[in-house]
């Protein structure tokens, strides 16, 4: 829905949300319902106030924030070589093949499991 502005009703319809007939100077349906009418609201005096300031500063710690949590050093430890990368990947793409449920069953290549797990680690 499109925001048409704020409500022009009296003030317990709104707190209720209901939907005010707005007739003055007490709505019928407060009057109906045995209520003292508490009034509407008198759009002339809303002050609209000037936030630049306020957003700007925001804006500012927010930026400091940032900048202070850019600031990071470089991984240092050891790499894993490309084999422990390289040969989990394959597996997962083309062995462990999963199906629409979600079950995963042997692929093609399935009987490569078996000769990579008996394999001594110098050979390639």
């Amino acid at each position: 829905m499109v925001y048409r502005g704020p409500s022009t009703g009296c003030k317990r319809c709104r707190e209720r949300h209901t939907k005010c007939d707005e007739t003055k100077p007490a709505c019928r349906r407060c009057t109906k319902r045995g209520y003292v009418c508490p009034g509407y609201r008198d759009f002339g005096g809303v002050v609209f106030q000037d936030d630049t300031r306020r957003i700007v500063e925001k804006q500012s710690r927010r930026a400091r924030k940032v900048s202070e949590k850019s600031v990071f050093t470089p991984l240092t430890g050891l790499r894993p070589d490309a084999y422990s990368i390289v040969i989990p990947f394959f597996f997962e793409r083309h062995i462990m093949v999963a199906d629409q449920t979600g079950i995963t069953s042997r692929g093609h290549f399935n009987h490569l499991i078996a000769m990579y797990s008996n394999a001594t680690p110098s050979s390639p």
